[in-house]
């Protein structure tokens, strides 16, 4: 700056702190008409520094946060890196170029960025934005510097939670069905979460020892947020029980039962002798989600001992004793289980099921013959 400019500008700086500010900062009127007595020019000399001020456009082009911003782009572009500079640590490994930049970059996030962040009302906003024209680029160049820098399991769950965020929902996107029903963007975040669960989480989760995991923290710095996400989406997300596939599935067979006029519950799949179907393949549906939920609903919940882990499974499965209940009733109703009960016990008694016969195989695979047998008895009839 030549040194004439540099005592001008020396002298609008004493005008400013020794005349106009005193008097801004004055309360009252009587204070403020006692110093305008006091300095006769004092109103003369604010209208010209408000003129300068109001003609003075801030070039954008011009502010050192935006030259620095642009410094550290053109830094990492040279380096052929996502990775942002870094500021000098304690054993001083860091060459200097790249920690005066790593520096600047953190004056950057404190000095410019933070203080717009944590203004509130709309006017305050845009006056800060008034004063730092540079503002929006620098934030935009940083936010990408922040994006390409995060590792991926990171990025996918601040995807998934802003999704989720934009939906207005707790629940986390799904999977694709067998009805392929779930919108593409939601089924690729849905195998995103399914990533981060079994690739991120479920490795340290089954970690035995504490230095075991603390190593793997280190490899994996973006384990404890990405693990907090996670959890506060799985707080959140609580079954409804109505929108259960297992519960739906229950109400869809008592409703086929009722319209048929029939305690027998849908039998699966059949053919005769001649390999005929002699189930409709509506039916043949329904009987085969009936023993889906026996198998995948029910039996999980009846082997389990610890009243701890009952108790956890039903938080789980909100409609399991609303279906159990249905279960029970269709069983205790339906005379073809009777039979087969019956007709187990006689063929345990004579000794002809085997040793084997409550092998889960071997005793589902009697159930089959024993409620075949009873529905050609009752098809003779």
């Amino acid at each position: 700056v030549p040194e004439y400019e540099a005592q001008l500008g020396k002298k609008l700086s004493t005008i400013r702190e020794l005349l106009i500010n005193p008097y801004l900062k004055l309360q009252n009127e009587e204070e403020k008409k006692e110093y305008k007595r006091q300095h006769p020019e004092l109103e003369e000399v604010m209208e010209l520094a408000e003129e300068m001020d109001r003609n003075n456009v801030i070039i954008r082009e011009e502010q050192t946060y935006y030259i620095k911003i642009m410094e550290i782009k053109e830094w990492m572009e040279k380096n052929k890196t996502t990775k942002p500079p870094r500021p000098q640590n304690k054993n001083k490994t860091v060459p200097e170029d790249e920690a005066q930049l790593g520096r600047n970059l953190i004056r950057i996030r404190a000095s410019l960025i933070k203080p717009y962040l944590i203004l509130e009302k709309e006017e305050e906003k845009e006056e800060y934005k008034r004063k730092h024209p540079e503002l929006e680029e620098v934030m935009e160049i940083v936010e990408e510097i922040d994006k390409n820098n995060t590792p991926i399991c990171l990025q996918n769950i601040l995807e998934i939670r802003k999704w989720m965020e934009k939906n207005k929902t707790t629940k986390p996107p799904r999977n694709q069905n067998k009805n392929k029903t779930v919108p593409k963007d939601e089924e690729q975040l849905g195998l995103k979460l399914k990533h981060i669960r079994k690739r991120l989480i479920k490795p340290y989760l089954d970690l035995q020892t504490e230095e075991e995991k603390e190593e793997y923290k280190r490899e994996n710095p973006e384990l404890e947020e990405v693990m907090a996400i996670v959890e506060e989406i799985d707080k959140n997300n609580v079954p409804i029980k109505e929108e259960q596939p297992y519960y739906i599935n229950i109400l869809e067979i008592m409703k086929w039962m009722e319209e048929n006029n029939t305690t027998k519950p849908p039998r699966q799949a059949k053919k005769d002798k001649y390999g005929n179907k002699i189930v409709s393949e509506g039916e043949a549906r329904l009987g085969a989600n009936l023993e889906t939920i026996r198998r995948l609903l029910i039996k999980p919940y009846l082997i389990l001992e610890k009243e701890e882990e009952k108790e956890k499974y039903k938080r789980k499965h909100p409609e399991l004793e609303d279906v159990m209940a249905m279960i029970e009733e269709i069983d205790r109703k339906n005379p073809t289980k009777n039979k087969v009960k019956s007709t187990i016990v006689s063929k345990k008694n004579n000794g002809k099921l085997g040793e084997n016969y409550e092998v889960e195989k071997e005793f589902e695979e009697t159930i089959r013959q024993a409620e075949q047998n009873i529905d050609k008895e009752d098809g003779e009839r």
